[in-house]
């Protein structure tokens, strides 16, 4: 961009500045050209990438939408909440703090349970050993596989693998299907 941005403008780094409230500029094209003449999938990739798919990207594009996004949202409620408060004109910190409390144990607290598993699995190590004894990261790795394993035994889930709701992730079968 060449031009330097007014104190206020609508528009962003990646659209270009404009004053026009009807323009909407993405990689340097009115947007509304591409209303009616390209698909939701073009349009995002086009977004995306800065030019239409042909039609094989198009193709694996709309499969990883469907298979990847359909299901669970487009976006993950900590990314998808901050873009759309950003967009009413509050701050950054605002913004933030909206994704923040849009967490939840479905998403977010995911991450916490995995950590909480993984300080379980290296307290249990620890405790297993003689006091002072010296570990390798070799004996600490397969000391968590075979933890894993007892879990996996007695139908836990493993925070942080595959999904809070699914069992079986059936995507990649489907994915693979069309993809071969």
């Amino acid at each position: 961009m060449s031009d330097p941005a007014p104190e206020f403008y609508l528009g962003t780094s990646i659209d270009g500045v404009h004053i026009n409230a009807e323009q909407l500029n993405v990689r340097s094209r009115d947007l509304n050209e591409l209303i009616g003449s390209v698909t939701y999938t073009e349009a995002l990739f086009h977004i995306l990438q800065g030019r239409l798919p042909d039609e094989l990207e198009r193709k694996l594009f709309d499969l990883v939408l469907v298979a990847f996004h359909a299901g669970f949202g487009l976006l993950p409620p900590t990314t998808l909440v901050p873009r759309i408060v950003a967009g009413t004109g509050v701050g950054t910190a605002q913004a933030m703090a909206a994704g923040f409390l849009a967490s939840g144990p479905y998403h977010v607290g995911a991450a916490e349970l995995a950590m909480k598993m993984y300080a379980e699995i290296a307290d249990e190590f620890f405790a297993s050993r003689e006091a002072g004894a010296a570990a390798t990261a070799g004996e600490l790795e397969q000391f968590a596989y075979e933890a894993a394993k007892v879990r996996l035994a007695r139908g836990e889930t493993l925070g942080g693998f595959g999904h809070p709701l699914l069992r079986k992730d059936p995507r990649p079968i489907h994915t693979r299907r069309v993809i071969a």
